[in-house]
């Protein structure tokens, strides 16, 4: 008992009044006294005559003050209940709440169910694969592998739709394209001796489900940046996080056509693919009006065009041509550019000079018989050499490193990869990387 005001004016009593004890609360009769007696009292008794005062008090009391006794303690019991910190409620409330969640949410997810049925999913795959054929895909896109064409069909989804093969009858994406394969089918393929996988070698435009089919409006851009980030869903590594790369061959004007890109106003820095240069040319004869009227498929050179095309090219006591076929002069426009190659990987676009060198791929011996097969020359297509071996130990299952290549000009860097797979390695830089095949040497 701790002392306290209230325990000093009410004479230091440890208990307040009758019925209250140390050890527990009994019922008060009617003049005021304490029904039983305490267990304290008790024990000071011994444990005998506990027993015998336990046996009196019950047989002392009649039926209707049992009934009282025991109503009393349920009211007690109650407001005792009711009395807890609101606290602890929260705690046994938030506790209960917590064990019946798991279970909640497993008969979610157990009445789960697709909102597509497998013909509904078919259906829409099919619709999906006509739109990327005809909208997406060219011909001189051609070979696609599956996880590409994969990417490409989500691209040229419907807005708002969802594809996923494993809930169509044909479970799997090489499945799914044999099916519009065959002799007379939609889609030309040839499986890929090393992984497996489907490769879409050439489109049947002629086909019957392809000339009947009504493109629709596809998805956003925003859809097609999602889609090179979907995995495909044959597990295999697409174009997610390549981006997609555009090599083309252009030219920048040599100085002897500055007279005639002046009076065209355009720069001489400017560069021209092969058409662009051909359509400046022509664009020349045009405004100077050089078409000779006797025979509309000649030209009559002035002598800025002249000089232009042909200045240095003549030898000394050679009389220089007063006219040209039109066949002739994109030739001789572009004979005077020196040829160049643009390189572009989404943001990145890097112009180089002369044509683009190959990606060399070779095998080397070391320490006795173990090979490692090496590969070179993948910065010029805008690749990072780390990710790529990075990506080649994935798909390989094999160490990949990298090492600088000896020089002084920072020639590049080589990935090593161990054991020989320099014939699986073209297929995966094409597919993933999307490196022309031409691009590509693998030396024996």
């Amino acid at each position: 008992v701790y002392g306290d005001t209230l325990w000093d004016v009410h004479g230091k009593r440890t208990v307040p009044n009758g019925g209250y004890f140390t050890d527990g609360v009994v019922p008060i009769d009617a003049q005021g006294a304490a029904v039983g007696t305490s267990s304290c009292e008790e024990e000071e008794e011994g444990e005998e005559k506990d027993k015998e005062g336990d046996q009196s008090g019950v047989a002392g009391l009649g039926e209707d003050s049992l009934q009282g006794v025991s109503s009393n303690l349920e009211a007690l019991s109650v407001e005792q209940k009711e009395g807890q910190p609101q606290q602890q409620q929260q705690q046994q409330q938030q506790q209960q709440e917590s064990t019946a969640a798991p279970d909640q949410h497993a008969g979610a997810q157990e009445g789960y169910q697709p909102t597509e049925s497998p013909v509904e999913m078919e259906e829409l795959l099919e619709m999906t694969l006509l739109q990327a054929l005809h909208k997406l895909i060219k011909d001189e896109d051609l070979p696609l592998g599956s996880s590409a064409m994969w990417n490409l069909m989500l691209s040229a989804r419907p807005f708002g739709s969802t594809l996923d093969v494993k809930r169509s009858k044909h479970k799997k994406l090489g499945a799914f394209f044999k099916a519009y394969g065959g002799k007379d089918g939609l889609l030309q393929l040839k499986e890929d001796k090393y992984s497996g996988d489907q490769v879409i070698t050439g489109v049947n435009r002629g086909h019957e489900l392809l000339r009947e089919f009504r493109p629709y409006k596809a998805s956003s851009m925003a859809s097609r940046a999602e889609a090179a980030a979907s995995p495909s869903p044959a597990g295999t590594a697409g174009t997610a996080g390549s981006d997609e790369l555009v090599v083309e061959e252009v030219f920048r004007p040599g100085r002897e056509l500055k007279g005639v890109l002046d009076a065209l106003s355009i720069p001489l820095d400017h560069l021209f693919t092969a058409v662009e240069a051909g359509d400046a040319a022509f664009a020349y004869v045009q405004k100077e009006q050089l078409t000779c009227p006797s025979d509309p498929g000649s030209i009559q050179l002035d002598v800025t065009l002249c000089d232009a095309l042909f200045k240095g090219i003549i030898k000394k006591g050679e009389l220089f041509p007063s006219h040209l076929p039109k066949a002739e002069l994109r030739a001789a426009f572009l004979r005077r550019c020196h040829p160049q190659c643009r390189i572009s990987r989404g943001d990145n676009v890097v112009v180089k000079k002369g044509s683009l060198p190959t990606v060399s791929i070779n095998t080397e011996k070391r320490q006795g018989n173990k090979k490692v097969t090496r590969i070179v020359g993948v910065e010029s297509f805008l690749i990072d050499p780390s990710a790529l071996a990075s990506d080649c130990a994935r798909r390989f299952a094999a160490a990949c490193t990298t090492n600088e290549l000896p020089g002084k000009t920072s020639p590049g860097e080589e990935i090593i990869i161990q054991g020989d797979v320099k014939e699986k390695v073209p297929p995966f830089l094409m597919d993933k990387y999307k490196i022309p095949k031409k691009y590509i040497e693998v030396k024996k």
